[in-house]
């Protein structure tokens, strides 16, 4: 009953990651956000916490793929809080999936799911190294 039960709840997660990895726009078929600094309060997806951001896109190439920098407030170390490189991809829902991993001291890592637009920011982020989260 244990075993069927993990197991329910290991496929469930293993759709839900399959799923994520399926919403990446096409080449052509969404709106990226024009480079500049778009800001605001984004959520935590583990629990209560928020975190002050600021997006600085820097490029959106037309196959999607995004490079920027953010700065975050909520963290313990101050070293978070720097201006950290982030790159991900356009989803087609014209929303971007980030990661801040390579380059950022270790624990300072986050996945940010937002939409920018007209300067502000919104969406949500979990905490953590991105391939510890697709495990």
């Amino acid at each position: 009953m244990l075993r069927t039960a993990c197991l329910a709840v290991v496929l469930a997660f293993s759709s839900n990651a399959a799923f994520a990895q399926a919403k990446a726009a096409q080449p052509g078929k969404f709106e990226a956000p024009a480079p500049g600094s778009y800001k605001g309060n984004i959520k935590s997806t583990a629990g209560p916490g928020a975190s002050d951001v600021q997006l600085d896109i820097k490029n959106v190439t037309k196959d999607g793929r995004v490079t920027s920098r953010v700065t975050a407030s909520g963290y313990k170390n101050p070293a978070c809080g720097k201006n950290l490189p982030a790159s991900g991809i356009m989803l087609d829902d014209n929303s971007m999936r980030l990661e801040v991993d390579a380059g950022a001291p270790e624990g300072c890592e986050r996945v940010y799911n937002v939409k920018a637009s007209g300067g502000q920011l919104s969406g949500t982020y979990i905490e953590g190294k991105p391939a510890a989260m697709k495990k």
